[in-house]
């Protein structure tokens, strides 16, 4: 293929990605509104509120130092591993534990979004800690 064939393909392609950015950022956009809107029942209270007003406690586990340079760092836990906070109760109900599991893991993990798209608040937990709200920023 001649360079000049080449360029003219590259910029081809420029011009529809240009042209697909918009569309995929509406699709993104969609996805996340389906996902708030979801409706997820609280473990404990049993009142179902849309996804998107649950909180999000991000769970971390410490591996202790080991050797010269080993350990001494946290790690995040997986999702299913974390919990959800209901907007009603606040109560931070367990992934793992929770009869929707299947389908909340699937909403964090599987939609192609951050969870500040998802989440109205979200907290890191640090081994026995009390957890600390990281988004939105205090």
């Amino acid at each position: 293929m001649s360079k000049s064939k080449e360029e003219m393909l590259k910029a081809e392609l420029a011009e529809i990605e240009k042209k697909i950015a918009p569309i995929r950022a509406s699709i993104h956009q969609l996805v996340a509104l389906r996902v708030g809107r979801t409706i997820v029942q609280c473990s404990l209270c049993r009142k179902r509120s849309r996804f998107g007003r649950f909180g999000f406690v991000q769970d971390y586990w410490y591996t202790q130092p080991s050797g010269c340079s080993g350990g001494d760092y946290w790690s995040r836990t997986e999702i299913k591993l974390c919990y959800i906070v209901c907007p009603e109760c606040s109560v931070m109900n367990y992934i793992y534990q929770h009869p929707q599991r299947e389908q909340i893991i699937d909403l964090i993990q599987n939609q192609g979004l951050e969870r500040k798209e998802i989440f109205s608040t979200i907290w890191e937990k640090h081994g026995d800690k009390k957890p600390e709200q990281v988004y939105p920023t205090l």
